[in-house]
């Protein structure tokens, strides 16, 4: 089940119709309802649940990413930004493989936010969110300046709570 609200959310930002990578893909329900047909993610077993599901999973990181420069119309990346080893690199990356019209969509759980905070309160119990470092819009938005992204587009998180 996907959180109430995140679907709402992606399906305002996605770039449908368009050539997509999901980083971070999990087990692919994010990009199977939202018709993205390529991914990437470091464990093997979580690959091959979104393969599966009919989605071209390739184990790897977003810091290096198998793909060539300029070869998607669009990257997605839903609550994975808080995983990432090296943010800087990953976002990097992440510009190299979008073509100069591409844009990059981020789902992300804002450090500031109700459920950010419940999450920080929690995750040293969670396993899950054990090694999960949550950032702030302000920081998120520094970050993709720093890496070359241009024009930024903030839709507000519809979940505030952990149920």
């Amino acid at each position: 089940m996907v959180p109430f609200g995140t679907l709402e959310a992606l399906e305002k930002a996605m770039p449908y119709n368009k050539y997509g990578l999901e980083i971070g893909i999990g087990t692919g329900r994010f990009a199977e309802e939202c018709a993205i047909d390529r991914g990437i993610y470091p464990s093997e077993k979580m690959a091959l649940i979104a393969e599966e599901r009919g989605i071209k999973t390739l184990i790897a990181s977003a810091e290096n990413i198998p793909y060539p420069s300029n070869a998607f119309d669009f990257v997605v990346l839903i609550t994975a930004v808080c995983f990432l080893d090296d943010i800087t690199r990953a976002l990097r990356e992440i510009k190299r493989v979008l073509n100069p019209a591409g844009e990059l969509i981020i789902g992300m759980i804002n450090k500031e936010s109700p459920l950010g905070k419940q999450y920080q309160v929690k995750k040293d119990q969670n396993p899950f969110y054990k090694e999960a470092r949550f950032y702030n819009i302000a920081e998120i938005t520094n970050l993709l300046e720093d890496a070359g992204f241009g024009a930024l587009e903030i839709l507000a998180n519809t979940c505030n709570s952990l149920r």
